[in-house]
């Protein structure tokens, strides 16, 4: 049924007359096909030792929660990431597990901090999750601009993302996905870096080896 639908949306391609109507098309099969799944997790869910206080953001294959450690409400909230269902998908999962690796390395600043991986659920529905430090900021723009910052303070605190990065690199990690909603700044403007997804792994020449799950999360 999806070949038959994609051969008839390409069969009128060409045709202007009929060019808004197949976009509306393409687009309402776009929006079926990359339909998020019903989420599986609710606040006040365990995971783990900790427990779900509310979701903080999701994305294509993962949700974020605010979380604290069961029994110890005294300690620093953390944010959970696994992947949005029970179930979850083997690209969500070896995405998790290998992001986990990465920052189990990386040891700065200026980098949201791995505090623990584990495993919840069992069997089939057994998924891994991150506990990472939890980072109440702004995005660096609005940051910036909800203080009215001037040029020179901006780059002050552009050249701490930098530092970051550069020692990222210095352990041949690419990040690959560096945008104003990845580089949060706390009230106390410390900078920190999130999010290493979709990061790749260097070798030691520099270069960055290309793997079916990194092809997949470029695109």
């Amino acid at each position: 049924v999806l070949r038959d639908d994609l051969h008839r949306l390409l069969a009128h391609a060409d045709d202007s007359s009929n060019g808004a109507r197949v976009d509306a098309g393409a687009g309402a099969l776009a929006a079926t096909l990359m339909d998020a799944p019903e989420q599986s997790f609710a606040a006040g869910d365990a995971i783990g030792a900790y427990v779900l206080e509310r979701p903080l953001g999701e994305g294509g294959l993962g949700v974020v929660w605010l979380a604290r450690r069961q029994g110890n409400a005294a300690l620093p909230p953390v944010a959970i990431k696994m992947p949005a269902t029970t179930g979850g998908t083997r690209t969500a999962a070896e995405r998790l597990s290998r992001e986990g690796a990465i920052l189990a390395a990386l040891n700065h600043p200026n980098i949201a901090r791995l505090i623990e991986v584990g495993v919840h659920g069992t069997g089939a529905d057994a998924a891994p999750f991150l506990a990472l430090e939890y980072v109440d900021g702004q995005r660096l723009p609005n940051y910036c601009d909800s203080r009215q910052m001037p040029p020179e303070a901006r780059l002050k605190l552009f050249v701490r993302v930098l530092d970051a990065v550069v020692y990222a690199h210095s352990a041949l990690v690419l990040h690959r996905d560096l945008k104003p909603g990845n580089i949060l700044v706390t009230t106390n403007g410390e900078v920190k870096l999130l999010d290493f997804g979709i990061a790749k792994l260097m070798d030691n020449t520099g270069s960055a080896g290309s793997t079916q799950l990194t092809r997949l999360a470029g695109r």
